[in-house]
């Protein structure tokens, strides 16, 4: 019993060493040393697998880089890559580097680098040595062998020399080689040692004939064998592999030559001095080298783009284009000619699509509790253990339209049949797993990346979520009738020419205990733009919040003058009329007004060539708009008039040319973008925005107006592939935004009201517009969560889409109480009639004189409660059961949201159906 007694204490002796106010620390696995360590984490890496761990210090928790239990989970690199022939092919670094043992590992600052040579330098053919030199095969190999195979070995092999011979001597008849006078001249084969007879000089004769043909590409055939080539035998006789050897025999002589350390070098050497060619390196590898490193209380992942190498204009291995592994022998170079051929010769390209970075790094097992996090509209989470290998894959910042002009994604949908849907606004994503969390953000290299995220279920028994990164995307050429098209069915890929030059850096956070939800992800990624964009603040004192007003101007319409179909302007919202709203609206007591005012310009909604100010005469001309803008100053209402700088139309308001002014595809075709719901126009070349935006606002500030509304700047992020010009990629693409924006704020100092931003848009704006409030809602979310406000609030003013567009007002506004969006309502002064059989029919509900009372009511109502968290940070969200959530702030105000339609209890007090309650400082501030 005291034996007994002794070995519980013991037992609890060493739960205490390892408990933490986490739970439990987690042991190191076997294997892992420890390679980096600062005072919140310590990075050890097993330098056999190069898999890593990740330890937080005060807890002792543990991410694994691949999950330690699994056969196949094993890679930290998986790459997606073309072949010559557009065929989609695949690798990873545990199969296709480490179990090759092609890497290598050296120590940095802070961490480790590791150098990766994906795909086989050598294949297992090039260990097999075709002919040696006596003395090499001698001396270097056979002393070598272990002593049981060497009589084995040696009778792989035929020792084969040249031998002098008189004038009269009598040659062997060797009726498949008619003409062996001629390849031999005075000589003949012998093998030293031996006599042969006559059966055995012909096989031998006709093996070394064979062989060398064979292994030389520029010998067709037999007959045009010369002595010259195999002239060396007369002085240093060869050992010549054997050409009956059983496929087993030939795998044992490969296996030795590892065994031994023979590689692929030496064997280059044998041959070059057989004269016969050498094996040479597989063409088809990839280099990529990683870089962990610790920071602080973060852990970064870099990919140096200058050390990532993929086969660009090399010349194939004919192993490759046979097809054949199992054929030691190469093949004639007419074949090369003929599979390569068509697309201009020898050289050949294999382009590196993507890679996807550490695709099971903290991945979740099966039956664990939490969810993954995804920036998916507003935030979205995927519940652990709930679906069956359900699959997640979406681009950060949306499609790139210039790289989905000409393939399906691009086409146009009719509006009744298209599905809208939000993109991914922010580079991050996350994953919550019993008691911790990991964060990441993608911080360089994020306008190429891609969120990948699947659910455990089937073959696979773990949540994972992870980034890819699209370093080579494709458009289709459509051929005419060549070989290649045929094969290709009518259209080949079209690649950029080199890789993007900005590198891949991905920055990891750990989270335990309270902190270890999308809550601490959000307040982490604030403090983390904080630091890297100085964003400060609003005043955080209790005034109106703004409520944001868009007028629509004017449209395009298509009319009928005198017989002949004429493109007209048809008005809106005239500026006379845009100054009655505003008046009507000042009277209902609303004075903190900010106008975004869209379409005023000639085009409408479709303008001309914003290279300068074009006011729309339809809408009552320049005096008409002046009068507005004095009006507008005069009232303190902030005015933002509204321009598409990204998105031109071709119409008689401002002329430009397609090779110049407009971006172009992989295909070298002009790009054109279908807006929701609008007809197409053109993406503009990003070489012409500078100079685009510059002559712009030194016409624009002429008006003295202090804001401009950016519908699409900051909103659509797409790349350049002018042939003419140089590429500009996405990563590159989304320099030259921010640096306009920049100087539309620093330069021209010019308050912005943005659309739809990504996130790097917004340390420029002071209002953003359409901003998601949910998720996209599919099957895979559990719940729709508002990381983006939980984010932002309290930096910027944000709103969703109108109120006036939602299908149900309500809840619409109820979303907006829960998210800390400010009301944004969209008009036109006109009724619906003004666009019917018009391509802007959707704006039917836009008709103000329907909304106003309804706009006054919601205004004064989220008026009472979001004036209390101006400027505050929301500093946590959680839903409390179905249908009820609670967000609260850094002023210690919280406000719980009932989407129910009954009354709801929760702590003793009641929340009405469909309603708010609002708390502060544990006081009921408000019910409704």
């Amino acid at each position: 019993m005291r034996t007994k007694q002794a070995g519980l204490v013991l037992l609890f002796l060493l739960c205490s060493i390892f408990y933490t106010n986490a739970g439990f620390a987690q042991e190191v696995p076997v294997g892992f040393e420890l390679v980096a360590q600062n005072e919140y984490l310590s990075l050890y890496l097993n330098k056999s697998t190069t898999e890593f761990a990740v330890q937080h210090n005060d807890s002792g928790e543990l991410w694994l880089s691949n999950p330690i239990n699994s056969r196949v989970d094993k890679d930290t690199i998986f790459i997606e890559y073309y072949n010559p022939s557009d065929e989609l092919l695949r690798m990873n670094n545990y199969d296709d580097s480490i179990k090759l043992n092609q890497f290598q590992i050296e120590e940095i600052e802070n961490g480790v680098r590791i150098s990766y040579l994906l795909g086989r330098e050598w294949w297992d053919d090039d260990y097999l040595p075709l002919m040696v030199p006596q003395d090499r095969f001698e001396n270097e190999i056979l002393p070598y062998i272990p002593e049981r195979d060497q009589r084995w070995f040696l009778s792989m092999y035929e020792l084969i020399q040249l031998e002098k011979v008189d004038p009269d001597y009598t040659r062997v008849k060797i009726t498949n080689l008619p003409t062996k006078e001629e390849i031999f001249g005075d000589y003949t084969v012998v093998s030293p040692g031996r006599t042969l007879s006559a059966s055995q000089k012909s096989t031998l004769t006709m093996l070394l004939v064979d062989t060398v043909v064979a292994a030389r590409s520029d010998i067709p055939s037999r007959a045009d064998l010369k002595f010259s080539e195999i002239e060396h035998l007369v002085e240093r006789p060869a050992y010549v592999i054997k050409n009956t050897i059983r496929p087993w025999d030939r795998t044992d002589i490969i296996e030795l030559m590892k065994t031994i350390g023979y590689t692929p070098d030496k064997i280059a050497e044998d041959h070059k001095a057989c004269n016969i060619e050498p094996p040479v390196l597989n063409v088809e590898v990839f280099r990529i080298t990683l870089e962990y490193m610790l920071d602080g209380n973060s852990f970064v992942v870099r990919v140096p783009m200058d050390k990532v190498e993929y086969p660009k204009d090399v010349v194939p291995n004919k192993r490759y284009l046979t097809g054949v592994s199992g054929n030691f022998r190469p093949t004639n170079r007419s074949e090369v000619f003929d599979h390569f051929g068509q697309i201009g010769g020898t050289l050949v390209t294999f382009p590196l699509y993507s890679i996807n970075l550490l695709r099971h790094f903290a991945a979740a097992e099966q039956n664990a509790e939490g969810y993954i996090f995804v920036p998916d509209g507003s935030g979205a989470l995927i519940p652990l253990g709930e679906g069956t290998n359900l699959q997640y894959s979406r681009n950060v910042y949306g499609t790139d339209h210039t790289i989905a002009h000409g393939l399906e994604q691009s086409a146009y949908v009719m509006p009744m049949d298209r599905v809208l849907s939000d993109p991914l606004y922010m580079p991050v994503f996350g994953i919550k797993e019993n008691n911790k969390a990991m964060f990441a953000i993608i911080e360089d290299g994020h306008g190429m990346s891609r969120i990948r995220a699947n659910t455990a279920g089937g073959n696979n028994l773990y949540n994972r979520v992870s980034s890819e990164f699209i370093l080579m995307p494709y458009g289709d050429i459509i051929l005419q009738e060549t070989d290649r098209a045929e094969r290709a069915k009518g259209r080949i890929k079209a690649f950029p020419d080199k890789l993007p030059d900005e590198d891949i850096v991905i920055r990891f956070a750990f989270f335990v205990g309270d902190d270890a939800d999308y809550s601490g992800m959000a307040r982490y990624y604030q403090q983390y733009l904080e630091m890297k964009y100085g964003m400060t603040l609003m005043d955080n004192e209790e005034t109106d919040i703004p409520l944001i007003v868009e007028l629509i101007g004017a449209i395009p319409k298509a009319a009928s003058i005198m017989g002949i179909p004429r493109t007209i302007m048809e008005p809106l919202t005239t500026y006379e009329q845009a100054a009655e709203i505003i008046e009507r609206l000042l009277a209902a007591n609303i004075s903190n007004i900010k106008l975004r005012y869209t379409g005023w310009t000639n085009g409408g909604l479709e303008p001309g060539y914003p290279n300068k100010v074009k006011i729309a005469n339809a809408l009552g001309g320049t005096k008409g708009f002046k009068e507005l803008t004095e009006y507008l100053a005069e009232n303190d209402v902030d005015f933002y008039p509204g321009m598409s700088f990204l998105m031109i139309y071709p119409n008689k308001y401002g002329r430009f040319k397609l090779n110049r002014d407009v971006a172009h595809s992989l295909a070298n075709e002009p790009v054109i973008v279908y807006k929701d719901y609008f007809s197409g126009g053109y993406f503009s070349s990003l070489h012409q925005l500078d100079g685009l935006i510059t002559k712009f606002a030194n016409d624009y500030i002429k008006y003295e107006i202090a804001g401009l509304a950016l519908d699409d700047l900051g909103k659509i992020l797409a790349s350049d592939y002018n042939k003419r010009r140089e590429h500009i990629p996405r990563a590159d693409a989304q320099r030259i935004i921010e640096n306009q924006l920049a100087k539309l704020q620093n330069q021209y100092q010019l308050e912005l009201l943005i659309d739809s931003p990504n996130i790097y848009a917004i340390p420029y704006a002071t209002h953003v517009v359409n901003v998601p409030l949910t998720s996209n809602q599919t099957v895979i979310f559990r719940e729709s969560v508002p990381f983006y406000q939980m984010v932002l609030h309290g930096y910027v003013n944000y709103s969703g889409v109108p109120l006036n567009t939602c299908p149900d007002f309500r809840r619409a506004f109820l979303k907006s109480i829960e998210t800390g969006a400010i009301p944004y309502f969209s008009w036109m002064y006109s009724d619906g009639t003004a666009i019917k059989e018009t391509w802007f029919d959707h704006l039917f509900p836009n008709y103000y004189e329907t909304w106003f009372d309804e706009a006054v009511r919601a205004y004064q109502e989220a008026n009472q409660v979001l004036r209390q968290v101006q400027g505050q940070r929301i500093i946590k969200h959680e839903q409390i059961s179905p249908d009820l959530y609670i967000t609260s702030y850094e002023n210690e105000v919280s406000i719980i949201v009932n989407y129910n339609k009954e009354a709801v209890e929760y702590q003793g007090r009641v929340v009405q159906g469909e309603g708010y309650l609002v708390i502060k400082g544990g006081e009921i501030n408000e019910a409704k």
